[in-house]
């Protein structure tokens, strides 16, 4: 089972082994230390080999290059790099003061001035009309402030002199030149209070929220807005968009002879407009020494910007006249030569992908066992530096291609046609999904290295990546993994429209003919890089192949019956080659249901038991009546022509060249496992039943590593124990199920295999499901000789017997997810693992032998 397994590592009553200062758990920490030291040796030379084909080597050119001079040659850029755009910088200064809004100064305070000096020349005047009445009419002197009207005053008749004395006092506290018999009728009525706050209101609404200029023709023909300072030291400048607002001293003057008309009715109504109108003077003035600093500070604003040049980008052709932004260009290019910093961008670009590639290795070191894990790595490693070149091309000639296509293609939507998802595919194939989802994440980062750092690049190929994993899960035929690609590309092409639209109202993207038709042309490199996806999957297949790797199209090639030693076991050992498909049967249909690669596990159990066919008449599924050829053997040589059909069958498969599950699965199949049998003949005979060397009776093993190994050893053991059943019901069948599996935990023959306690569970429930079908019961037809009681029709059928006697302790019960032991057995439904006590050791001594 798996680490987390707190089974004892020695049966109950058997010695442990002799620790001799540790030496072996040294040895094994050594070469753990050894295979984690090359592993992290293999990802840093992966870092090291990325990122020297992420990194710009290119050189530039070295002749000089002045302005006015004919090209000699076509220069690109070798690199992207950028330029100060000294042009732009001084057309952008030119617009930053040309745009600089002018200034003005506004008197805030001139309306509360006015209104204060029209209310003190109304006093004044009644003052001297007369005093008398002016004290009795409740008026203070200093007070400002609208009088009440219809406030009660003495009835005292002011003389022509005294009326022409406080006309020429009124006038004289406003300063205006008006004529003094237009202002008579206000003398007539006594300079009253109530032509005084007419006067103040018509002042007030008049140039409320108004700016008043002294010739319009002053603001700026472009229509900008004004920055208006307050001459008040304690309110702040602000910026003046309404122009409308700003009106001349005409306006308001009729604003307030309109007023008049409205609302005076009085005889004093004209002369008091007449009053009003000569008071409005100008509050807003143009203010050239602060406009001059504002526009020099808004030019002094602006930055110099840089334009960058993208790799590939023309510069100039051969036979054009150099302009100056052109040989501002060129010698910004020399100024950035990439030999200066390719070793640091070098050193840089391997320190990132390093951690990138260690964080995932740390995340999934658990996924990769002792002894396949580091061909896996390596494996993973040559994928991800197939990409990376790959990228290098594609990128390195994306220039030249968008040239040769025209029609507003761009570098960047060739950027599309790596293959990036056929690396996702590959591994999907050949080590499953979840390395898959390590190489898709690494060789995305790569390829957004390659280009620009751009993230919508990253999760494009990102993206891509997993729906390729996804759509050659199961394949059976290689002409799917091409339906695979098309998939992928029909996806890639969708994805790059979305990016182009994010790109494109996401960002700061404008919409023209260029941004219409480009992604157009990412669409169809998006579709043409799935479609390379498949076809890069199936030229590279084969080389991993040649190296060990196995997929699923090379294990239907072997499921073929005229493979040779397929056939051989046929014709010399018919019945194992029977008691192998059935072994296939269960350990297809039980990694079906744990989603384990149910093709290997059933290949494999093909070819599990090919050693039998040296010596197949000592195995009981051969023998066809006769004497028993283990008769006239002693235990010790039966055991050893028992365990010799493991060895047999590997050499047999190395000769053949089988792949390595099939080899391992041959090996593992009975694990370390003892042959109860012969070893209790073995006592039997012996003087001394504890001389016996229980090591003579037990398999060289491995135990199973793997759960296909894992099921397949379960398959081979159940397959051959239920032949023994003599009424196949299914508690039957359960029962010896349960104590199978009951003997392997016991053996600890899954202690290095990764299934778990709840897919054990799923296993048993197939295999009974599988084995009901195979020995399902058939009536007895009247014609048929000898009828039986039980298949007579009418007649009741015999009882059916006990179920099968447990032997010893079963302590997996699937239906109730309980270990019974007698009664102490525990199982623990947090984290699916099997107490100490569950398992006794003495049952497994009368489990019938599958090889006998």
């Amino acid at each position: 089972m798996s680490s987390r397994s707190s089974l004892p590592s020695t049966p109950p009553g058997a010695s442990p082994p002799a620790r001799s200062g540790g030496g072996r758990g040294q040895r094994t920490s050594r070469t753990t230390r050894d295979l984690e030291v090359r592993r992290w040796l293999l990802l840093v030379l992966t870092a090291i080999v990325c990122a020297a084909l992420v990194t710009d080597w290119a050189r530039v050119p070295t002749e000089p290059v002045h302005e006015g001079d004919v090209a000699e040659r076509t220069v690109k850029a070798p690199f992207r790099f950028v330029y100060n755009d000294l042009d732009g910088f001084a057309a952008a200064r030119a617009r930053a003061r040309a745009d600089a809004p002018p200034v003005y100064v506004y008197d805030d305070g001139s309306v509360a001035d006015l209104t204060a000096r029209l209310r003190a020349a109304f006093r004044d005047a009644r003052s001297v009309l007369t005093p008398a009445s002016a004290a009795a009419d409740g008026s203070t002197e200093g007070v400002a402030g609208d009088v009440p009207a219809g406030a009660a005053a003495t009835p005292v008749e002011p003389t022509a002199e005294q009326r022409r004395a406080a006309t020429r006092t009124f006038l004289g506290d406003l300063g205006i030149d008006v004529a003094e018999r237009q202002v008579r009728p206000l003398a007539d009525a006594g300079f009253p209070v109530e032509a005084e706050n007419a006067v103040v209101g018509w002042v007030e609404v008049a140039l409320s929220d108004r700016f008043v200029l002294a010739d319009r023709q002053e603001l700026p023909d472009d229509g900008r807005d004004l920055w208006i300072q307050p001459r008040a030291s304690d309110r702040e400048a602000f910026r003046l968009t309404e122009l409308d607002r700003v009106v001349e001293p005409d306006d308001i003057e009729r604003r307030i002879t309109l007023a008049a008309v409205e609302d005076g009715d009085d005889a004093w109504a004209d002369a008091a407009a007449s009053v009003a109108r000569p008071l409005v003077r100008p509050n807003l003035a143009y203010d050239a020494e602060r406009t001059t600093k504002a526009a020099d500070a808004a030019e002094g604003a602006v930055r110099m910007e840089t334009i960058g040049v993208q790799r590939g980008e023309t510069l100039f052709r051969e036979g054009d006249k150099i302009t100056s932004t052109q040989a501002r260009m060129y010698e910004a290019l020399q100024s950035s030569r990439s030999d200066k910093g390719a070793l640091l961008s070098l050193v840089t670009s391997a320190a990132f992908l390093l951690l990138l590639l260690g964080s995932l290795y740390l995340a999934a070191r658990h996924r990769f066992d002792r002894e396949t894990g580091t061909r896996d790595l390596a494996a993973i490693s040559g994928v991800i530096g197939m990409m990376a070149l790959l990228g290098r091309i594609v990128v390195s000639s994306s220039p030249g291609i968008a040239d040769l296509i025209g029609n507003n293609a761009t570098a960047e939507s060739v950027w599309f046609l790596v293959p990036v998802a056929g690396a996702a595919m590959l591994t999907r194939i050949l080590l499953g999904s979840r390395r898959a989802a390590f190489v898709a994440v690494a060789v995305a980062a790569v390829c957004g290295l390659l280009m620009r750092l751009d993230a919508l690049y990253v999760v494009y190929f990102l993206l891509t990546s997993l729906v390729a994993a996804t759509s050659v899960e199961h394949l059976r035929e290689r002409i799917e993994v091409l339906r695979a690609g098309v998939w992928t590309g029909a996806f890639g092409a969708l994805a790059a429209l979305l990016l182009h639209f994010l790109e494109l109202y996401g960002g700061s993207g404008e919409l023209s003919l260029s941004t219409t038709v480009r992604p157009l042309w990412s669409m169809g490199f998006a579709f043409a890089g799935g479609v390379l996806s498949g076809f890069f999957v199936l030229a590279v297949i084969p080389i991993f192949e040649s190296v060990g790797f196995v997929t699923d199209h090379r294990m239907l090639e072997l499921a073929s019956l005229n493979h040779p030693l397929l056939r051989k076991l046929m014709l010399r050992a018919p019945g194992t080659y029977h008691h192998s498909v059935v072994v296939g049967t269960l350990a297809e249909a039980a990694c079906d249901a744990i989603g384990a690669n149910s093709l290997q596990a059933k290949i494999s159990a093909y070819f599990h038991d090919i050693g039998k066919t040296i010596k197949p008449r000592f195995f009981v599924e051969n023998q066809r009546g006769g004497a028993n050829p283990h008769g006239g053997l002693d235990p010790a040589a039966s055991a050893e022509i028992i365990i010799g059909h493991v060895v047999d069958g590997a050499r047999m498969a190395r000769e053949h060249n089988l792949p390595k599950p099939i080899l391992d699965n041959i090996l593992m199949h009975h694990g370390t496992g003892l042959l109860q049998y012969f070893f209790a003949k073995a006592q039997m005979e012996a003087d001394d039943p504890a001389s016996v060397d229980e090591a003579t009776f037990r398999y060289p093993g491995p135990r199973p590593n793997t759960r296909e190994a894992g099921v397949v050893m379960l398959a081979d053991k159940v397959e051959a124990a239920t032949r023994t059943i003599k009424h196949p019901t299914e508690e039957n069948i359960r029962a010896m199920i349960n104590r199978i599996i009951n003997s392997v935990i016991a053996d600890h023959q899954f202690a290095e295999c990764p299934l778990t306690f709840q897919e054990i569970h799923v296993i048993a429930d197939a295999f009974v499901y599988v084995l009901l079908g195979i020995y399902h019961q058939r009536i007895e037809y009247p014609d048929t000789a000898g009828i039986s009681q039980a298949g007579a029709p009418g007649l009741p059928a015999p009882a059916q017997p006990a179920a099968a006697s447990r032997v010893g302790t079963i302590t997996l019960e699937l239906e109730t997810r309980a270990v019974a032991s007698g009664g102490s057995g525990l199982w623990n439904e947090d984290d699916g693992e099997l107490t100490d006590e569950t398992t006794d050791y003495e049952s497994v001594r009368n489990l019938p032998q599958g090889d006998l």
